[in-house]
């Protein structure tokens, strides 16, 4: 599979190789494929929060909640400045049925990174905890 000449050669225990072959992967539809490549990048380089940000939203697309939560959360104690992350992670909290984890979430990104899409989130977390007011004013 691999041309030799000098211009294309990579080396296979490369972590950023495996980390975007998993982005292409992935664009192209091979969820399960760029779940490979995320985890050998991750074998190569523990604290790559991309891999494990991107692993997550593989696993979530393979119906992994509780492992994309896991790797979320890696991504995040790496790299705490996240907001999408937290986004992230509050999905599959509340996948989970954790909504007031989803909640805390979703308020971090907020605190974050102001944006619609964490205020829409915290929206439907508020809903689930019956608290309307603030379902409200987080713009549902």
């Amino acid at each position: 599979m691999c041309n030799n000449t000098p211009f294309t050669q990579v080396d296979p225990d490369e972590a950023d190789a495996y980390y975007n072959r998993g982005n292409a992967r992935f664009e192209l539809g091979d969820i399960q494929g760029a779940f490979e490549d995320y985890s050998h990048s991750i074998g190569i380089k523990l604290n790559n929060a991309d891999a494990y940000y991107n692993r997550g939203n593989a696993r979530f697309e393979l119906g992994d909640i509780q492992g994309a939560f896991e790797d979320y959360s890696h991504s995040i104690d790496i790299r705490p400045s996240d907001a999408d992350a937290y986004v992230n992670r509050g999905n599959a909290r509340f996948e989970l049925g954790d909504i007031q984890g989803a909640f805390e979430d979703y308020s971090q990104s907020i605190c974050l990174k102001y944006s619609d899409a964490p205020f829409y989130y915290n929206s439907d977390a508020h809903f689930m905890l019956d608290d309307e007011q603030k379902d409200i004013e987080d713009g549902s």
